[in-house]
């Protein structure tokens, strides 16, 4: 006892107030704890069933009880009853969803969501938890573990010698003596479980919890544990433990025992009262049988379900003691008692804790081979390895992009070895830390600042290991501040890394960790900057990358050694040209991204080294140029490589361009196409790779809604600049002649086409080849396989072997109808025979012949190949060649009638006179095909057909406006004359016969017919197409067709077609230049369409010129207008001048659509003083195209110039601005003070208010906005009227939720019949509809303010001029 006296001088201290609430009390020696009992009541715990649902479990049904000091305690039951989280609830483990009152000694813990934290942290330094299984690190001795322990609970209060003493007494205690040099590793079950209770008692908790501490442990040792944990208890702790079925030797140990069962207490109170507890409910236990097994069995159901009759009765204490309630226990400075010392110890701060954690660390990052050893041999060997295999790539100019690939594996081989095994270590060492932290060892802080400072230093290490052997054998410069900025790179991405990855471990399980931490680094590769360059991504893209940090690390390798002055990189003799030897290209490559790394070197163009003088460039110029001279070689890639050469050496010869090559390489000043010259260029870029090609069509946004229409379409969308478009271009010109007539095959150029590419079509990339098998009816089949022709040829024969199946017959047919017989499947190729079945289809039935009786009947010549029938005509083919086979077949079928002049006025006098079947005339030459004539009259069984040789007859097919054959052409009811506007293919026929048979009131007309027309000589309306020689209007004929059929009951109303011939191309050029054009001429007046879409707005342009009053004034009219006294009306005039060309027919358009606008504006009205038309003193004035607006009885005017305003919707909203100015324009002021403030005594005179949310730059908007506005006017002041600018007033727009523009919103303030405010959206439509919505709303709301409004608005007026 003096020994121990004496070892505690000097280490007595006062403590009161909050710091004495944080000591405990430890008695050296272990003497019996100060005594605390546990009293807890009406513990519940309700649970969740899924993350998503929201119904609850209850677990635990209020619960009660009472734990003495001095007594050891079981909790029991069957799985799942809720021992384990009983357990956790009373520990403080597990709070979530745990409600009730806990009291331990003198500190009371209410657990429910919203009590404080402070009372349960005092209420778990009382007591510690030992979970079931024992969390230990493997890796320490005994003795370190219990050392440690005592360092973190006792801290330096005590010597060095005591806290040893206390190691010992409890080890002895523990029977753990004798084996403190032993690794955690390799100690027993027993002795785990064991060590796991030695660590807690370091501080002499006066509560302890085990959660089934016999989990794994054979029954004797089992039994050797309890019997520890028994004479813990006598020593005057409370000890509670969980455990599921102990034997009856175990089962009689304790001193309490709680039994649960579906989250009840069904019984508490000693072990011994078991059995007669139960007997008091009729549950007999058979004699010799365990009482903990019965109890469970009973727990279970197994004898029926009494668990609620036992809870019940637990409950009301009928066996048990009803225990007083604690008393306050008065905390005294504690003394030596028991003939023990007592020591008041003080928990140590963080700082101390931190010491120890940091040297716990690096034992075990010291202990842990895989960690310390394997990892700084694995870094050796492979920075060997790496510097060996990218040998010398640092210093030699012609392996830049290899020395760039190592600076690229050095980051991500530092990265995932510092990532991956923080990811699977830290999960390992996640049991140890939450025991530890729960039971108040440290802070988690503490834990990991220790955990990282340690790293940092190894990680330093492990970059410099790796970086010494791979920098110097890889060749980098010998510079010591580059290798430390090396080193340095390096060391941040393992830092950096190795923190990622204990973020990941703390998250996630190992898998999953493994997974992510994976995906999470090739995420980082991918955005680094060199498998993918900056100026390669998009700007979306390139914003993602800035969260890489592996592309920093990069950039910062790469500027480290070659940043900061380095010299160019030698390049070897063997190398022409090496072009990354500067830094500031190398720089350039992967910051910048600026450089073509594709250049062609102008020495390997000319065959020589670089160091060649000037006199060897020249001989060798000259020797080459010799060679491919254009004189000497007239093809295209002679020519090309001519050209090349001559650009290098044109280069190479002057020694300042030389220079400046050898430095920069030719992006610095050579284009893109400089091999070709400007001309070829713009060919390329405007008229594409098939401009003249006869058999593929070239189409553009304007024409490919009007080209696709029944059958099967292959378009081509490429780019002519992209190499791969220019390999597939002969493919493609090959496919489309093989499938003339069957294929229409077309390309777009989607260079010069881009917008319709892109935002119609949503072609991403060049070429892209659609296959349409039903027209313009259907989806489309992309075609992904190879681009050439054999290819090609099967994709389209996938869908065409499908119509046409060629049977194999074993008879012969009769020759009443035409007979193709192939005699043999083998001697047309597959696809040629389908062709040619696909072609003949409906004319000639094609059938194979495979047995040889029918084809000695057929024929007795062996090199025959299809004998064809009909009739009395035999015909024998011994071609294979798919043309010439179709050309015999269709030469031996029966000749179709031929029309001379004279049978031509025959036809056209019986057509006149009452005949009701029309004809269709096919114009042919030598050498065109004639198979499509027959084709179309299969098809077309009830009109006739002719055909007109334009070889024989040439002033015939010149006076019917044929240049060249083939043609089609009809004579209709009534003698009428159109021509087709197709060259001939059958395609293009059967749409032209389909349509354009029913438009009687639709003609050709001849140019004495345009002439007399376009001087006003013709009574009625005409709408024209005049096409100029050799231009296209295939794209026109059908919708202009559908619009003579649409006016087809208008007897004043003609159409008419004028296709100009090389003889009668003058008079088209009078009305256009070289573009088809659309016309309406009235008289002596026209209106001309510039519009390119032929489908809506040519209909929509028709009705507006030929349904609308006449806006076209005279001066004479003018001087009226401007004459104020007499003006009663306002007036909105467009002077148009002279000479303005097509900008006067747009203006002409764009004023009737204002007047159709305006027209339910019965004060104001639209004319239009075009100067062409009427020449005079006024007109002389008028030097550019302006519009005017004059208002009722004023002797103002407003004026704006129409080349700037020239679209109906601006000149609308410039005009409404004049005509009535109610409509405010709004500001966030403005809009607070009047539209949404409200009155605290709402008056009647507050008018609710319609506001447009528009933005000047939305179309749609301006479209709309006129029908806003005119809808405002004839509500007749009803509302008020505002409109927003979304740009300048985002945040109101914001405020106010608009999502798309225009938007319309009705504000109604609350007034007598309205409490509450409201805000209505209302749909910007036209505004009749406008009115319908908004009128039941305003009445509604106050009836009284329609109230002034004319119920019969009418929809339309009429601009008359009875007032001149």
């Amino acid at each position: 006892m003096a020994k121990a006296i004496a070892m505690l001088q000097g280490l007595g201290q006062k403590v009161s107030g909050k710091e004495h609430q944080e000591c405990r009390t430890l008695q050296v020696n272990m003497p019996p704890p100060c005594p605390v009992d546990v009293e807890f009541n009406n513990i519940k715990l309700t649970v969740s069933e899924g993350l998503t649902s929201r119904k609850t479990k209850t677990i635990l049904k209020g619960v009660s009880g009472l734990f003495k000091s001095g007594q050891l305690t079981a909790i029991m039951g069957p799985s799942g009853a809720g021992k384990s989280s009983l357990m956790n609830a009373l520990t403080g483990f597990s709070t979530r969803g745990v409600t009730g009152r806990i009291r331990a000694g003198d500190t009371i813990c209410e657990l429910s969501p919203k009590s404080s934290m402070r009372s349960l942290e005092a209420y778990r330094k009382k007591s510690c938890y030992i979970l079931q299984d024992d969390r230990l690190n493997p890796l320490f001795t005994v003795a370190e573990l219990m050392k440690f322990a005592a360092d973190m609970k006792l801290g330096d209060t005590l010597t060095e010698k005591l806290k040893m003493s206390v190691i010992n007494d409890i080890l002895c205690t523990l029977g753990l003596a004798g084996s403190e040099n032993t690794r955690c590793s390799h100690l027993s079950g027993g002795q785990k479980k064991r060590l796991s209770i030695a660590v807690e008692l370091i501080d002499n908790p006066p509560v302890l919890f085990l959660d089934e501490p016999t989990t794994g442990l054979d029954s004797r040792t089992s039994a050797q544990c309890m019997g520890l944990l028994k004479s813990l208890a006598k020593n005057g702790r409370t000890i509670v433990c969980t455990i599921h079925q102990p034997p009856a030797s175990i089962y009689s140990m304790f001193d309490q025992v709680y039994m649960l069962a579906e989250g009840m207490c069904i019984f508490h109170g000693p072990s011994e009262d078991t059995v007669p507890y139960l007997a008091s409910v009729g549950l007999q236990c058979p004699m010799y049988n365990n009482p903990a097994d019965y109890i469970l069995e009973i727990a279970t159901g197994e004898y029926g379900k009494f668990n609620e009759l036992l809870a019940e009765k637990s409950s009301r204490h009928e066996w048990t003691e009803k225990t007083a309630p604690l008393p306050v226990i008065e905390r005294r400075s504690e003394a030596i008692a028991f003939g023990k010392t007592s020591v008041i110890v003080n928990p140590p701060d963080e700082l101390y804790k931190f010491g120890k954690l940091f040297k716990r660390c690096i034992l075990q990052q010291y202990r842990d081979w895989t960690v310390s050893h394997l990892k700084l041999f694995m870094h050796m060997v492979i920075g060997v390895l790496l510097g060996l295999l990218y040998e010398r790539a640092g210093n030699d100019g012609s392996k830049t992009l290899s020395n760039l690939s190592f600076l690229l594996v050095s980051v991500v081989y530092l990265c995932y070895t510092s990532l991956m095994p923080a990811v699977l270590k830290i999960p390992t060492e996640m049991s140890v830390l939450k025991k530890e932290n729960f039971n108040n060892w440290y802070n988690l802080k503490t834990y990991y600042a220790a955990l990282l400072v340690t790293g940092m230093p190894l990680q330093v290490i492990y970059s410099f290991v790796y970086s010494v052997p791979s920098y110097f054998l890889s060749g980098q410069p010998l510079e010591p501040h580059r290798f430390l900025m090396f080193v340095i790179a390096l060391a941040n991405v393992a830092l950096l890394a190795e923190a990622t990855g204990n973020v990941i471990g703390t998250c996630f399980n190992p898998v999953n960790g493994t997974f992510l931490g994976a995906v999470w680094t090739c995420a980082m590769i991918v955005y680094a900057g060199y498998l993918v360059l900056l100026a390669h991504m998009s700007p979306f893209m390139r914003v993602v990358s800035y969260g890489s940090f592996l592309k920093y690390a990069f950039e910062a390798l790469v500027l480290s050694l070659y940043s900061n002055g380095r010299q160019p990189l030698l390049c070897p003799e063997s190398m022409n040209y090496c072009h990354l030897r500067l830094r500031f290209i190398v720089i350039a490559c992967l910051i910048i991204s600026a450089v073509n790394l594709t250049d062609v070197t102008y020495y390997e163009i000319l065959g020589v080294s670089k160091k060649a003088s000037a006199q060897e460039i020249r001989q060798a110029y000259k020797k080459l140029a010799v060679k491919f001279h254009p004189d000497k070689n007239p093809g295209e890639a002679e020519q090309e490589k001519f050209l090349k050469i001559t650009e290098a050496y044109e280069t190479l010869k002057d020694p300042d361009k030389r220079k400046n090559y050898d430095v920069y390489g030719s992006f610095s000043y050579s284009r893109k196409y400089d091999y070709r010259s400007q001309s070829e260029y713009d060919n390329l870029f405007y008229n594409g790779l098939y401009h003249n090609d006869p058999y593929v069509d070239t189409l553009s946004g304007a024409t490919f809604k009007n080209y696709m229409k029944e059958g099967f379409y292959f378009i081509n969308f490429y780019s002519p600049f992209c190499p791969p478009c220019q390999n597939v271009a002969e493919h493609w010109k090959k496919l489309a002649e093989m499938y003339k007539g069957i294929v229409k095959i077309g390309a777009v150029n989607c260079k010069y086409h881009n917008s319709f590419c892109f935002n119609n079509m949503r072609i991403g990339s060049y070429p892209t080849l659609l296959f349409y098998p039903n027209g313009n009816s259907g989806s489309y089949v992309y075609h992904s396989g190879e681009r050439t022709l054999d290819a090609l040829d099967e994709f389209v024969m996938m869908f065409i072997r499908t119509q046409v199946p060629v049977p194999t017959i074993s008879q012969l047919r009769s020759t009443d109808k035409p007979m193709a017989y192939i005699l043999g499947p083998n001697r047309i190729g597959k696809n040629a025979l389908t062709r040619i079945a696909f072609r003949l289809n409906g004319i000639v039935t094609v059938a194979i012949v495979e047995d040889d009786d029918l084809r000695s009947k057929l024929v007795s010549d062996e090199y025959t190949t299809v004998v064809f029938k009909y009739n009395k005509i035999n015909k024998e083919i011994e071609s294979t060649d798919e043309k010439e086979i179709l050309n015999e077949i269709v030469e031996a079928l029966p000749k179709i009638e031929d029309i001379d002049p004279d049978k031509l006025k025959d036809i056209r006098n019986g057509l006149r006179t009452g005949s009701q079947r029309t004809w269709v005339l096919f114009f042919s030459s030598q050498g065109v095909d004639r198979l499509q004539l027959y084709q179309m009259r299969n098809e077309f069984p009830d009109m006739n057909f002719g055909e007109v040789d334009c070889d024989r007859w040439s002033e015939l097919c010149s006076s019917l406006q044929v240049g060249s054959a083939p043609a089609w052409a009809l004579l209709k009811r009534g003698g009428g004359y159109q021509r087709g506007a197709g060259r001939g293919a059958a395609r293009s026929a059967r749409g032209f016969l389909r349509s354009a048979a029913q438009a009687l009131r639709l003609h050709t007309l001849s140019a004495t017919d345009l002439n007399r027309i376009l001087d006003g000589e013709d009574d009625g309306v005409w709408v024209l197409l005049v096409v100029p020689h050799q231009a296209s209007w295939e794209h026109i004929e059908e919708p202009f067709t559908q619009a003579s059929l649409h006016y087809g009951d208008s007897e004043n109303i003609n159409f008419g077609i004028m296709v100009c011939t090389e003889n009668t191309d003058k008079y088209c050029r009078q009305v256009t230049r070289n573009q088809p054009v659309v016309m309406v001429q009235n008289g002596d007046k026209q209106h001309v369409y510039n519009g390119r879409d032929y489908d809506k707005q040519l209909l929509e342009f028709l009705d507006l010129v030929l349904n609308s009053d006449d806006l076209e004034l005279d001066e004479k009219q003018v001087l009226e207008i401007l004459d104020p006294s007499s003006r009663e009306l306002a007036w909105l005039v467009a002077f148009l001048p002279e000479r303005c060309g097509d900008l006067c027919y747009d203006l002409e358009y764009e004023f009737h659509i204002v007047a159709k606008k305006l027209r339910p504006l019965q004060f104001v009205r639209v004319g239009i003083l075009n100067c062409a038309r009427s020449a005079g003193g006024f007109c002389n004035n008028i030097r550019a195209a302006t519009a005017r607006l004059y208002p009722i009885a004023s002797g103002h005017h407003y004026s704006v110039s129409l080349q700037h305003l020239s679209q109906a919707p601006y000149i609308l909203e410039w005009a409404l601005g004049y005509i009535d100015d109610s409509v405010q324009k709004l500001n966030w002021h403005t809009f607070s003070k009047n539209v949404v403030s409200e009155e605290l005594n709402p008056t009647r005179g507050k008018k609710p208010w319609l506001v447009y949310f528009h933005s000047p730059r939305c179309y749609s908007c301006y479209e709309k906005y006129s029908d806003f506005a005119v809808a405002g006017l004839l509500l007749n002041n009803a509302v008020q009227l505002g409109k927003v600018n979304c740009v300048n007033e985002r945040n109101l727009c914001q405020h106010e939720q608009i999502m798309s523009y225009p938007s319309l919103k009705l504000y109604l303030n609350r007034n007598q019949h309205q409490r509450f405010s409201s805000v209505i959206t209302i749909q910007v439509r036209d505004y009749e509809s406008l009115l319908q919505e908004i009128k039941p709303l305003l009445k509604r709301y106050d009836e009284n303010l329609l109230a002034g409004l004319d119920p019969s608005v009418r929809n339309s007026f009429d601009i008359k001029h009875d007032e001149f």
